[in-house]
Formats: C-alpha cells, sequence, structure tokens
C-alpha cells in the first residue's frame, strides 16, 4: 500500500502520534509501525521523525486531507537540516531531552474521548492537566511499558481496552501552569524555566522524586518570580552539595534570559545568603558541577580555566552523553584564592610566598608567555628564585604590587570592552602612552602604568571616531640611524615572508645580531648591511617558476637541464627558487644557443628518439659538456637542426 483511504480529523491540541494512532487504526493497519512499514520514505526514519512536519507521512496527510477544518498538529523542527533540533509546539520551542520518543502515557478519560493531547508527550509531565488522573505507562493487563508504534488504536497489542485502565485521580498545579504556558504561547517564561531546570541540575537529578520537586520550583520561579523562592533555590544547591563559596551557586542564575531573576541573583551576590544547617544533616553530599558559561558570569574565563586546568585546581568532564562539559573542584575555596584581585569575589585564604609562572598568570588575568615577557622587561623581578626543573618563581609580594601600579593591555581592553588591537591606538590619541612595549623598550608585551589611566581621556579615546592608528602590515623605510632592523621589519623591506627569513640567514645572506638595548626581549635583529645586500640581491633576481613559464619550459625540465646540472645556482627559500638577472640572461642565451634532443624531435616533425638515433649514426653531433656546461641533458646546436632541416 503506498496511499491511506483515510484520514481522521486534527482535533484541538492532539498529539501527532494521536493522530498517526487513529489513522493506523482506522486503515485497518494493528500498529503505527505496520502502517509505516507499507509506506515508501519512512520505515528507516526514527519513530520520532514521524511526528515532524517536514516527513513524507505528513505531506502525505495534507494532501488527502485538503479541505481540513484544523491544521495537522505535526511538530515543526527549529532548523529542518539539523537531526535532534528543537521542536515547536504551539509556537513554543522545546528541547527534544524533554520529550518521550517511543515511551506512551495516556490518560483514560482522553482516550475515552477519542484522541490524545501533546502535553502527554512530555517527560516532566505525571498527570493529565485536562482531568486530574495519573498517566498509565504500562498495560494494567500485560504489565509491558506503552509504545506508541505498537498501540493499536485504544489497544495495547496484547488486546487489552486501555479506556478500561484504572483512573486514580491527581491534581498538580505545575502541570496546569505548563499548559497555560503553551496556551498563552508565553516562550519568555518556558525558556526561562528551561534555564531554571538547568540551574537546580534537573538533567542531573538522581531520583524521580527529586526530579519533579525541581521541575515544580523550576516553574514556579519563572511564573512568579519571587525573589524569596529563587534564595530558596539557591539555598537548596547549597544545603545538597559539598562546599563552595555562595557566589559559584548564584552563577547559573546570572544566565536567565529574565531580567528581573538576573537581578534578584546580583542581590545575593550583594548580600550574604543565610548560612545552612548542613551540619545537622547525615546525607551524602552531592558533588558540585559547573559549566564553562556558569563560570564566564562569575569571572572564570576560558584563559582563566585553562590555567587552573594546568594548575590542577579544576577538572573537566562529560557526566551525561549530550551534555556540555562540566567543572569540578576539590576545593573551591582555592580556586578563587588563586585568582586573586582579577575574581569577582575574594576569598581570604594563605598565599604562597612565592607563585610560579602559570600562578602569576591567573592571578593577573593573562597567558602564562605574557609574564615571561614582562619579567624580561625588568618587572617583578625582585627575589626571582628557581625552582624544581629550573622553573621560574616570582615573589607574591612582587606579582601583588605589579597588579596595583601595572595593568596589561589585554586585562584593560576587557575592563574597557575595547579590541585590544585598537586600544593602545586610541589611548596613545589622547595622550596615555605605555610603559613597555614595542615602540617603547622594544618589548612585545603593552603595559600601562594605572596612574596615567585619567577616566576622562579614556572616555574621550573610546568616543573618538578618528584616531591615528599604526596597526596593520606596512612597508618599512630604512632610516640612516638604523643599525640593526628586526626581524619583522626585515620582512617587510624584503617582501617575503618571516618564515623564509630562515633560509637567507642559512646561506650567510642575513647576519643576526641583537641590539645591547633588546637583549632581555627573545627576537631576531640583522644587520643593516646584510639587509640591504640582501634586498638588492632579491630585487636582482627572479623566480624559477616564473622563468620556465617565460622560456615555455616545465618546472621539471627547467631543473634537470639548469638545477641539477649547476648551470645556475638559486637561492633557495623554502620551496621557492630565486635565480639571479645574470644566471637568467645566461640560461636564455643557452637555451637560443643548444637544443635537447626532445626540442629538436618537436622542430624536425619527427618521431620520439630520432635525434639520438642521427646523433649515434654520426648524423648530428653531440655538443660537448665543456662547451655548453650542462651534463644532464644532451645538447645539440640549433645550427646543426636547422641545417638538417634545410637538407631533407
Amino acid at each position: 500500500m503506498s496511499i491511506l483511504n483515510f484520514v481522521p480529523r486534527a482535533r484541538s491540541e492532539e498529539s501527532p502520534r494521536s493522530l498517526l494512532i487513529r489513522t493506523a487504526y482506522h486503515n485497518g493497519f494493528k500498529s503505527v509501525a505496520k502502517m509505516i512499514a507499507s509506506l515508501k520514505g519512512e520505515h528507516n526514519a526514527r519513530p520520532f521523525d514521524w511526528q515532524l512536519n517536514n516527513s513524507s507521512i505528513a505531506k502525505l496527510f495534507a494532501t488527502l486531507d485538503t479541505n481540513a477544518l484544523s491544521p495537522l498538529p505535526f511538530y515543526s523542527s527549529a532548523s529542518p537540516i539539523t537531526r535532534g533540533a528543537p521542536v515547536i509546539i504551539n509556537d513554543i520551542t522545546i528541547p527534544l531531552t524533554l520529550l518521550k520518543t517511543k515511551k506512551h502515557s495516556i490518560c483514560p478519560a482522553c482516550l475515552a474521548e477519542g484522541w490524545q493531547k501533546y502535553v502527554q508527550d512530555f517527560v516532566i509531565l505525571e498527570s493529565c492537566p485536562y482531568h486530574h488522573y495519573s498517566y498509565i505507562e504500562q498495560c494494567p493487563s500485560c504489565m509491558q511499558d506503552l509504545s506508541w508504534t505498537e498501540c493499536n488504536g485504544v489497544f495495547c497489542k496484547c488486546g487489552y481496552d486501555l479506556r478500561n485502565s484504572p483512573k486514580t485521580y491527581k491534581f498538580c498545579k505545575f502541570a496546569d501552569q505548563l499548559l497555560l504556558t503553551f496556551r498563552n504561547k508565553n516562550q519568555n517564561v518556558f525558556d526561562s524555566f528551561l534555564i531554571n531546570l538547568q540551574a537546580l541540575r534537573y538533567f542531573y537529578s538522581t531520583t524521580h522524586t527529586e526530579a519533579k520537586a525541581i521541575a515544580e520550583l523550576a516553574l514556579d520561579i519563572a511564573v512568579s518570580r519571587d525573589p524569596m523562592k529563587v534564595k530558596a533555590a539557591i539555598q537548596r544547591s547549597i544545603d545538597e552539595h559539598e562546599p563552595a563559596p555562595e557566589l559559584l551557586f548564584v552563577a547559573p542564575w546570572l544566565l536567565s534570559n529574565d531580567e528581573e531573576i538576573r537581578n534578584i541573583a546580583n542581590s545575593f551576590m550583594r548580600s550574604p545568603i543565610d548560612g545552612s544547617m548542613r551540619e545537622t544533616s547525615t546525607t551524602q553530599l552531592g558533588k558540585f558541577w559547573l559549566r564553562r558559561d556558569e563560570l564566564n558570569a562569575v569571572g572564570i574565563n576560558q584563559l582563566k580555566l585553562q590555567n587552573l586546568s594546568k594548575l590542577e585546581l579544576i577538572t573537566k568532564v562529560k557526566i551525561k552523553t549530550n551534555t556540555p562539559f562540566q567543572y569540578h573542584s576539590n576545593n573551591w575555596a582555592s580556586v578563587f584564592a588563586s585568582l586573586g584581585s582579577t575574581g569577582t569575589r575574594t576569598i581570604a585564604t594563605s598565599t604562597p610566598a612565592h607563585f610560579d609562572v602559570d600562578q602569576a598568570a591567573l592571578y593577573l588575568d593573562v597567558y602564562p608567555e605574557v609574564v615571561r615577557r614582562a619579567v624580561k622587561a625588568g618587572f617583578m623581578t625582585k627575589n626571582l628564585k628557581k625552582g624544581a626543573s629550573g622553573k621560574m618563581l616570582i615573589d607574591a609580594g612582587e606579582v601583588s604590587t605589579f597588579q596595583r601600579n601595572y595593568v596589561f593591555v589585554g586585562p584593560l581592553a576587557k575592563q574597557l570592552n575595547s579590541p585590544n588591537t585598537t586600544l593602545a591606538a586610541r589611548l596613545a590619541a589622547v595622550g596615555i602612552l605605555p610603559v613597555s612595549g614595542p615602540n617603547v623598550d622594544g618589548g612585545l608585551v603593552t603595559i600601562y602604568d594605572r596612574c596615567t589611566l585619567d577616566e576622562s581621556k579614556i572616555s574621550t579615546a573610546l568616543t573618538a571616531e578618528t584616531y591615528s592608528n599604526n596597526a596593520g602590515r606596512k612597508l618599512h623605510t630604512m632610516k640612516p640611524s638604523d643599525a640593526h632592523i628586526s626581524s619583522t621589519d626585515t620582512a617587510k623591506i624584503l617582501g617575503i615572508e618571516m618564515q623564509r627569513l630562515k633560509y637567507l640567514e642559512k646561506i650567510g645572506l642575513l647576519v643576526q645580531e641583537i641590539p645591547p638595548q633588546f637583549v632581555c626581549e627573545n627576537r631576531r635583529y640583522f644587520t643593516k648591511k646584510s639587509v640591504n645586500s640582501t634586498q638588492k640581491k632579491l630585487s636582482n633576481s627572479i623566480t624559477v617558476e616564473n622563468l620556465a613559464s617565460e622560456l615555455d619550459l616545465s618546472p621539471s625540465t627547467f631543473d634537470r637541464r639548469f638545477i641539477k646540472s649547476g648551470f645556475s645556482t638559486p637561492i633557495a627559500l623554502g620551496k621557492r627558487l630565486l635565480v639571479s638577472n645574470r644566471d637568467a640572461f645566461a640560461i636564455r642565451k643557452n637555451l637560443q644557443t643548444y637544443c635537447s634532443c626532445d626540442q629538436a624531435d618537436k622542430y624536425l616533425n619527427a618521431p620520439k628518439g630520432h635525434s639520438s638515433n642521427l646523433i649515434s649514426t654520426g648524423r648530428l653531433r653531440a655538443v660537448p659538456i665543456s662547451e655548453s656546461r650542462i651534463h644532464t641533458v644532451r645538447l645539440i646546436k640549433w645550427a646543426d637542426i636547422q641545417a638538417l632541416a634545410l637538407a631533407l
């Protein structure tokens, strides 16, 4: 069978699986699975995909029921090209994790009316909000879990009439609130509910009772926005998890899409939450995990996470598949102590006498290499020590003093919400100059003295529409006073990539020499004389590729005849070869005077190897190597070939 004889009319708020069950029953199929198996195009799809409006079964229904009084209840996918994307139900986007796939829950009263509602597809509901009866998930006769793909209309696959299932009255305010949210098409409330579920760790709950209580509290907060309920939720997390700073328990709520809930969470950050009665509890406390976006909400960004992981203060793991990475620490207080003044809230703990580079980078909110550069530039050098394996140890007091008096351009740009690539130029335009940097002492890291950071000047710099900016690659012109030229400027002068400078240095064209004032920096400088001579040599050269193309030779032929023979010695910049103009002139002259056997065969319009045979028989003379200076290819004079052509 490729078409259906009958498609029932859709009912108000009906579930798509309910429509599929009724269609299969009225067309004589024992189950939805049997009906799908007889139709082309859907037998390989997942059961959940049958309920989407872009499935072939949905399109078939639309062609058979052109005069439908109500729209077909098939779900829409938020992203048709992405499998597993959220679906849209009654104009509200809902993630698949909250929907049942094959399991089936029935309300006997709804079934007696002839159809089931879409809310019965939700994992988080246990009772029907229409009739206030508990949902039934097992057949009372065979005690097997119900599957909507196997039901035969109102009958279980064992033949039991599910309308006769026992009814258990169960009023649930949560179910009524959720149905009202969908009827009102209130996406904002539902989104807030979803974020509240994440904040309360619904998806990691271990018991059914715990999951139910969390879902009810999450929706109640989304609907009421009651500060006391938010506080109770945070307090619940504090009581049920291992010790951690209160700020971390507030972090998930800072991600709410509801501004009022975010404001409530921010108010808790300014005023402490009541201490829990944890000491009276005998239950085992759960591990406290946080997602990366939640840590970022309290000031622990990706850079700090990397440093904390390197210091083994934080570990990350996937608790469940298809969930984001979670981060855990055995001592969250130590995490905040390591953050120092860059954290949102500081925990009073003992400070070590010395920091290694990674710890100092974490404290200053920069990369470890930035700290190394700052030390080389003369900052934080007092009481420097060497630890195990020669590791640099920086005095903790020096790091703290540096943080109070100076600031790197990176953290300053973050603080001002400005790109760090243009911030230095903006500040320079208003007279705020760094104390260290590329244009000051040759240092690679730009450092500012906090005393020079005038707020009014910074405000003027950030709002300026035009300013002088030296960023970007520019042509470098050598000044008479330049005795040494940096590798960056050398590459600009020579018009090549920096990576190719090492080849010029290897063959002795460039001579490296570091100026005395830049000895602390790990940078390359070349003498002005060597840069000048190299520039002159390169400007009087041509690439082998361009020369071969000009002479109508393949690169391999050119290489065999002129490079491997030693006729020309090119400058090798990696795989790029340069030939001097003098050698190029000699190569052109050689090609005008001599030809290879292949060239001779083409000129004579003869088969390949003909010229070689003529040389073997003595009718042509091969040019001696001493005359042609090429030993890799047998050459003949063009004059001899032209004379032979006239004779033929």
